[in-house]
């Protein structure tokens, strides 16, 4: 969902954009006599220029194939909206999956406000961006019993300088409408190698391999784990070398023997920030330079992803 209509009721949402596209489309001079909400006309004018931006056109282009490619994005986001509030099962959607993803109302995790401190309010917007629009989504837990229900969200972000370009992950588990964000990583194709991740959870291994803290739990030693006893992560030693600030991400879920831990990375967090300064990360006007890929397709000019 779009930023200027996110903090809407879905069906205010809907409504607004089903107005504006019926506006568009039959080029009306005047707004509807009675406005869904306070300050309407504000907000569809921060949404039109959003929606704009999003495919590309000029701000003052309302040519028919203009006006074509906008209402019907409009429209299809209307229908994604309504055909969620028509489903009296959504909890049910949710755990499969299937909800549209910029329908959820994000919980981003204190952890990651503690561990980014000023950069956050930079990547809060790009890992946003990625989750209500993203390129490629990979769901977890679907038929998997006691394992929480997790979904990664990846979008590529374009740099002016291809070198700069990446991949951002973010990692969220599924509660009914809310999806709680624990993981944000980048993935830079000009410093890791992609050629062979298949799906988004390789990516994220990827990550971990190059800039994960080594630790031992349940008996193995590594960068990534997949699951293992939450009891074990008291007992790790997240102590990096040379006063490196190390941190552990992971979700967590109830199961007859007690609470385990999936998707556990302890990340060396001072050689992640390290990798993403490098690459100019943390630039007070990265958004300026960052564009989208035209399409939703995951190749890039030197790396792809086979998903």
């Amino acid at each position: 969902m779009f930023d200027a209509i996110r903090t809407l009721r879905p069906e205010q949402a809907a409504g607004i954009m089903a107005d504006m596209a019926l506006w568009l489309d039959s080029h009306a001079g005047t707004r509807p006599a009675r406005p869904l909400i306070d300050d309407q006309e504000r907000v569809e004018a921060t949404l039109l220029r959003e929606v704009q931006e999003f495919l590309h056109l000029d701000p003052l282009d309302f040519s028919a194939p203009a006006v074509e490619q906008l209402t019907r994005l409009l429209d299809t986001q209307t229908d994604d909206i309504l055909a969620t509030l028509a489903h009296p099962d959504a909890e049910r959607l949710s755990a499969l999956g299937l909800l549209p993803s910029d329908v959820y109302q994000i919980a981003f995790g204190q952890n990651l406000v503690d561990d980014f401190k000023w950069r956050w309010p930079l990547e809060s917007q790009l890992a946003t961006k990625t989750v209500r629009s993203p390129h490629k989504q990979q769901v977890l837990g679907v038929g998997e019993r006691n394992f929480p229900a997790l979904t990664i969200f990846g979008r590529f972000f374009q740099h002016h300088f291809p070198a700069r370009s990446f991949w951002m992950i973010v990692i969220g588990q599924r509660t009914g409408l809310t999806l709680e964000v624990t993981q944000v990583w980048r993935a830079y194709p000009s410093q890791l190698d992609l050629v062979a991740c298949e799906t988004l959870l390789d990516v994220l291994k990827a990550i971990a391999d190059a800039y994960g803290h080594s630790v031992s739990m349940d008996g193995k030693s590594g960068k990534f784990f997949w699951k293992v006893p939450r009891k074990q992560i008291s007992e790790i030693n997240l102590v990096g070398s040379n006063k490196d600030i190390v941190t552990l991400s992971r979700f967590e879920s109830t199961v007859p023997e007690g609470v385990v831990a999936v998707l556990v990375v302890p990340m060396n967090l001072t050689q992640y920030f390290k990798y993403v300064e490098n690459w100019r990360g943390w630039d007070s006007d990265i958004m300026s330079q960052l564009g989208v890929a035209a399409s939703g397709g995951l190749t890039t000019p030197s790396e792809s992803l086979s998903i």
